[in-house]
């Protein structure tokens, strides 16, 4: 899959990108959402930030993960203008500086990067487990409030990123949707 990646060409990055932002922006639980958790693209994973001046431009909350890596946890921050603050941190991966964290109730719609994904939402992730605890923890806050939902979680990837069968343990969350340069897939039948 690295090396699928790498053959994706900086202009193809871009055009995909923009598909990706665009089936997320035209999709019911993106026009529905109030809070909307995105992420900050690493090397070769798709570039959001269109998405998130468009997140700001109709007055949606947007939230990046910020983690504590010690805890292992991922922790939703909002920001309130597209010139944050960031930092490089463990293994590459950027993060908001500073923002108000904002309770897990509040988000709507979370946006999951990954290595690969399948059409039942099988997601292969980078080896940390913090998207899976982060949306164990989404069901255990509806459950608990019993407010009969969790946020909707997205997948997104290139479409190169889709396989037939991701290798998924007890433990791994599945997405209930696939953003990709070709559309939204659901994974929820």
């Amino acid at each position: 899959m690295r090396a699928a990646l790498a053959s994706i060409t900086p202009e193809q990055r871009t055009e995909r990108s923009s598909a990706i932002v665009r089936a997320i922006s035209n999709s019911d639980e993106f026009k529905g959402a109030r809070c909307v958790m995105s992420f900050l693209a690493m090397a070769q994973e798709p570039d959001l930030s269109a998405l998130h001046s468009r997140t700001l431009a109709d007055s949606k909350r947007l939230c990046l993960p910020r983690m504590d890596w010690e805890a292992r946890v991922m922790l939703p921050v909002a920001v309130a203008r597209l010139d944050f603050k960031t930092e490089v941190r463990r293994h590459g991966v950027v993060e908001p500086v500073g923002g108000e964290e904002v309770n897990p109730s509040d988000l709507d719609l979370v946006l999951v990067p990954g290595l690969a994904f399948d059409r039942r939402g099988g997601r292969l992730g980078r080896g940390g487990g913090f998207y899976d605890r982060f949306r164990e923890s989404l069901r255990r806050v509806a459950d608990s409030r019993e407010i009969g939902r969790a946020a909707h979680v997205f997948g997104v990837c290139f479409a190169a990123q889709i396989v037939h069968e991701t290798p998924v343990l007890p433990h791994d969350a599945r997405v209930d949707a696939i953003a990709c340069e070709d559309g939204l897939i659901d994974c929820r039948g």
